[in-house]
């Protein structure tokens, strides 16, 4: 994580738009399997601002899904507030779905991360 932080900052700094938000997918991950779900979500939502700007959607794509993981893996207590995440990332990878959809793309690897998450 640290090292992902000083990369982070330093395409921050440098306004290498691309390579953030790659770099924010890749602390997502990271942050997820870390248990630290809201900074995966941060880090995913971030990546999700940035890509949605892009002219390859696949990165956008990824963000969506990533973002539809850490909702469906939150870890609230109150099981009204489980159901509410989980619809949330329903939501999401439906949207994510339709936008593939849309986009016509041939990705049979991103389509399986898409169905499968």
């Amino acid at each position: 994580m640290s090292q992902g932080m000083r990369v982070l900052q330093a395409a921050r700094a440098s306004g290498r738009v691309k390579d953030e938000a790659k770099i924010c997918a890749q602390l997502t991950s990271t942050s997820f399997y870390q248990g630290e779900y809201a900074k995966a979500l941060e880090y995913a939502n971030r990546c999700h601002e940035l890509s949605k700007k892009f002219e390859d959607p696949i990165l956008f794509l990824r963000a969506l899904y990533l973002e539809s993981a850490v909702h469906r893996a939150g870890k609230q207590t109150d099981e009204r507030a489980q159901q509410i995440s989980y619809f949330h990332a329903v939501k999401i990878a439906e949207e994510v779905a339709r936008f593939y959809e849309i986009k016509a793309l041939n990705n049979p690897n991103l389509r399986g991360k898409i169905y499968i998450r």
